[in-house]
């Protein structure tokens, strides 16, 4: 998966919670990186919006 698509489907989340959008993906590229999946980036770093 790339990061477009990973940061696509954090989005999705994000705006299921109420959210905008899942804010800047620079600050996201780290929880990617890690192999982490949006979902469990999401519920471990939500406080980077």
């Amino acid at each position: 998966m790339t990061f477009e698509d990973w940061f696509k489907q954090l989005t999705a989340i994000a705006t299921a919670k109420g959210f905008l959008n899942a804010g800047d993906p620079v600050r996201w590229q780290e929880e990617f990186d890690k192999g982490l999946t949006p979902q469990q980036a999401w519920d471990g770093d939500w406080d980077l919006y």
